[in-house]
């Protein structure tokens, strides 16, 4: 990461929401565009009672949906790309 003028030691110190913004470019966009979600899965981990966790099992459970259609959506956009350039690359010779 490099390229992308990566510092460790900086990024270890961002809270939470500004490491999901800082990796806004390599994180699903329904992630990045609902940050909080790791916020619940934070504290249900280590302060929620079990009701509350209860509560917002539905909710995350959607969200993980979201960001898995994304993904498969994705991928099947890439794919679809790298057939398309193989079609077009034999009208090249």
């Amino acid at each position: 990461m490099a390229a992308e003028n990566w510092d460790a030691e900086a990024f270890k110190k961002l809270r939470m929401n500004e490491k999901v913004d800082h990796l806004k470019d390599h994180l699903p966009k329904f992630l990045v565009e609902n940050s909080r979600l790791y916020g619940i899965l934070s504290k249900g981990i280590h302060e929620l009672s079990e009701e509350i966790c209860l509560q917002a099992f539905e909710p995350v459970k959607l969200s993980i949906k979201i960001i898995l259609e994304e993904d498969k959506g994705t991928q099947d956009e890439l794919e679809l790309r790298k057939k398309a350039a193989a079609a077009i690359a034999l009208f090249e010779h």
